[in-house]
């Protein structure tokens, strides 16, 4: 089994202390009987992309870009979990893997096009489980389509329609890569909510340890069902060899806004078309109005580190699904995917 992957419950109460009203007045929400919390995000402007001199810089990463965040919204805590999937969609994690498993379409992946469990070197009746590590209630789904997503979300803000829970004009959905990315930073401007990222000789990135779970330290004290990894070239001097995947959401330290796995543990789709960034300065950006593949933020578990920074940005046909790919929900302004708005 092919062992890199670059393509990249509910928490206790103690992990949301100091999560409350945001500095414009909006409180916290909490989807009842789902355990979804979400925190309120303000309007602003700031910096998207990166600086030619950042660390792991990839060309699509600019012009960095002016957005104004003309709209607040609210975004998940955390990524969507497993307990929360199955109970909207009604499958799990190990369901999900083997919708990869049996797909027949040929994705882009490097230079070629193959089948997921071609990727994996995995046959179609082969053993699931060789694509799935920690399959707990909290863990962060992955095996996730962009399409599929889009359903979760539909399907959840039916649900609170139902109920008459949802703010006037406002819907579960997908964040749209500008609102990801300004979620993300919190205010920072660097690769990383806690700072700049200098990449050791051994591929780690220390900047990293106390907010993301990713390929350089995930292996560290690993526990339950986990996925071979003995061919990572990348890790702290002692660490376990060979077992990894990913860990309960939440249990990094949150950015400075209150979120938690913003970088690593779930890779997490974006409701964008991708495209080049604008430049200049545009107004809750939100991608070009037509496309091939749908944006990917924020690395996952398996992500070398140079992927798992706030600017990084990579995309996907919106049938693809992946081992360190899931999702977070905004509770936001109905938009349509692709708007291009400006």
């Amino acid at each position: 089994m092919k062992a890199i992957w670059l393509l990249p419950v509910s928490l206790s109460a103690a992990a949301f202390s100091g999560i409350g009203a945001a500095a414009d007045g909006a409180p916290a929400r909490n989807v009842p009987g789902l355990g979804l919390p979400l925190a309120w995000i303000a309007p602003g402007t700031f910096t998207m992309g990166s600086p030619p001199g950042e660390t792991g810089r990839a060309a699509n990463e600019g012009p960095q870009t002016r957005v104004a965040i003309a709209r607040g919204f609210w975004l998940g805590i955390h990524e969507v979990t497993n307990a929360q999937w199955k109970a909207i969609m009604g499958t799990d994690v190990v369901a999900q893997a083997r919708l990869a498993q049996d797909d027949e379409t040929a994705f882009g992946m490097g230079p070629s096009r193959r089948q997921i469990r071609e990727f994996f070197g995995l046959e179609k009746d082969g053993d699931t489980m060789a694509l799935v590590g920690n399959t707990g209630d909290d863990i962060p789904i992955v095996w996730v389509s962009w399409t599929e997503a889009c359903a979760f979300c539909a399907k959840l803000t039916a649900r609170e329609r139902a109920a008459g829970r949802l703010p006037p004009g406002y819907v579960f959905r997908l964040p749209t890569e500008a609102e990801w990315e300004y979620a993300c930073r919190a205010g920072s401007e660097g690769a990383t909510y806690a700072g700049p990222m200098v990449i050791k000789k051994d591929h780690t990135a220390p900047v990293l340890d106390s907010i993301a779970w990713y390929s350089g330290n995930s292996r560290i004290g690993y526990e339950g069902h986990a996925i071979d990894a003995d061919a990572w070239p990348d890790g702290k001097p002692g660490m376990e060899a060979g077992k990894a995947g990913p860990r309960t959401v939440g249990t990094k330290l949150p950015n400075p806004w209150g979120l938690y796995d913003m970088l690593g543990n779930a890779a997490e789709w974006c409701l964008d078309w991708y495209g080049p960034l604008p430049g200049g300065s545009v107004t809750d950006w939100a991608g070009p109005p037509t496309g091939t593949r749908k944006v990917r933020k924020g690395g996952g578990w398996s992500s070398f580190a140079i992927h798992t920074r706030a600017a990084f940005r990579q995309a996907h046909e919106p049938g693809f699904r992946f081992i360190n790919l899931g999702m977070r929900v905004a509770l936001a302004q109905g938009l349509s995917p692709g708007s291009g708005r400006q």
